[in-house]
């Protein structure tokens, strides 16, 4: 063999072990919808049968949003990659707008390392097979809110409505997961931090809970294409003004579903932090046990027959984790501080006197009040309003009286509620 021949022999081997070397630190795998690609070296490193698990989550959420749920996809194979994108984020959706013309879908997916120690700071119970399946879901969702704001069917930049329903469709396709609690936590923590239409993730769970009982997909549908004609609540109310309810109705029931614990998944729900025991489930990541009540109180307090009013807030609560948003400490002036946020008022009676609930509010806030009363697994709501007081009889026979009070968006939200001897 000459020296030229040589020479180039030496470059091919050159040429080869890189060829050898790059496909080794890369791997791939094609399914019928998706091209997922990974690394096999480096930080992000996972292995094929992790790949295969993300693989088969993003067909199953394909099929189930397509073949089941009748919700558009892309006919072509969306690419998915298998990467960390960093700040806790187990998966990310964007539309690739190279060509401006044909704009395709990419999804990421966090390796396996992440999708473990995110575990590791959940409350909720989660494996990595189910953690991979619901973020799976939930990046194919984005991909159908974005090809239904192609066709002008969505609007991608009205926020409730982006994560909110993003987590929904987790939670629609893989039900037995049920990670989207541990997303719900801060607006069952605090469901008066914050107005519920700058709510994000946690929001999700009130689409879980709508869905559920007034028109599964279908009514999903329907407020997306309302959002792409109507904000907020205005895009809610539309999509269902052929059922006679508004969005204040809907958050009203949504608000009492809550309060009893009366939401899909109650039994996971009511499992999480506390029993009225007492013997409830201490905190995961503490040592010291701290209880905590889901929905958060306002006020908690006995009534034994006498004349009591209600105009601040006494309930101290004591949340697992440091909350983004907090509600007003104990002392302040009752207050629903924020639109469409909710007050529980906890009562017990000491007597069977007849008592008598009455509310009184600031007149310049659209207020929505009821009473629910728990005996045993069951219990009654009656309306409260100012100037139709509730009249309960032999009120020692509940286990709970329970004040349940939400506002819409205009007032200050001020409120007190008087409890005296009915006639």
């Amino acid at each position: 063999m000459d020296r030229q021949s040589m020479y180039f022999s030496f470059l091919l081997i050159i040429v080869l072990f890189v060829a050898v070397g790059g496909f080794a630190a890369q791997g791939g795998l094609g399914s019928d919808h998706f091209i997922i690609r990974y690394e096999t070296s480096g930080a992000d490193a996972v292995d094929v049968d992790y790949a295969t698990t993300v693989r088969d989550a993003l067909e199953g959420a394909y099929s189930v949003l397509t073949d089941t749920y009748g919700f558009p996809l892309p006919y072509q194979q969306i690419e998915v990659v298998v990467a960390s994108r960093g700040g806790g984020e187990l998966g990310s959706e964007y539309m690739d707008t190279t060509d401006p013309t044909n704009p395709v879908p990419i999804v990421t997916i966090a390796p396996e390392a992440e999708m473990r120690d995110a575990i590791g700071r959940m409350y909720v119970h989660a494996t990595i097979d189910g953690l991979v399946r619901s973020t799976a879901a939930h990046e194919v969702f984005h991909v159908v809110q974005d090809t239904l704001a192609l066709a002008r069917k969505n609007d991608m930049s009205d926020q409730p409505f982006v994560e909110p329903l993003a987590v929904w469709a987790q939670e629609q396709v893989y039900p037995d997961v049920n990670d989207y609690l541990e997303d719900g936590l801060d607006l069952l923590l605090a469901p008066d931090s914050i107005d519920f239409f700058y709510r994000t993730y946690d929001a999700g769970i009130f689409w879980v809970f709508l869905s559920s009982r007034h028109g599964g997909a279908d009514a999903i549908k329907r407020v997306m294409a309302e959002s792409a004609i109507y904000d907020g609540c205005y895009a809610i109310d539309a999509a269902f003004r052929d059922q006679g309810l508004s969005f204040d109705d809907l958050w009203e029931e949504f608000a009492i579903a809550v309060g009893m614990n009366d939401l899909p998944d109650r039994e996971a729900i009511s499992g999480l932090f506390h029993s009225e025991s007492g013997k409830g489930k201490s905190k995961k990541h503490d040592a010291d046990t701290v209880f905590v009540a889901i929905p958060a109180s306002t006020y908690e307090g006995t009534w034994n027959g006498g004349s009591l009013l209600i105009d601040r807030v006494n309930a101290k609560d004591n949340p697992p984790y440091e909350l983004k948003y907090t509600e007003d400490p104990a002392g302040t002036l009752l207050r629903v501080a924020h639109a469409y946020g909710i007050d529980y008022l906890r009562l017990r009676a000491s007597t069977d006197k007849s008592m008598r609930i009455s509310f009184a509010g600031d007149q310049g806030t659209a207020f929505r009040a009821d009473v629910a009363l728990v005996a045993g697994d069951t219990y009654t709501v009656h309306s409260l309003a100012e100037g139709k007081p509730v009249i309960i009889e032999s009120p020692d026979q509940y286990s709970k009286i329970c004040i349940i009070v939400t506002r819409g968006a205009a007032g200050s939200g001020t409120y007190s509620v008087k409890i005296d001897q009915g006639e």
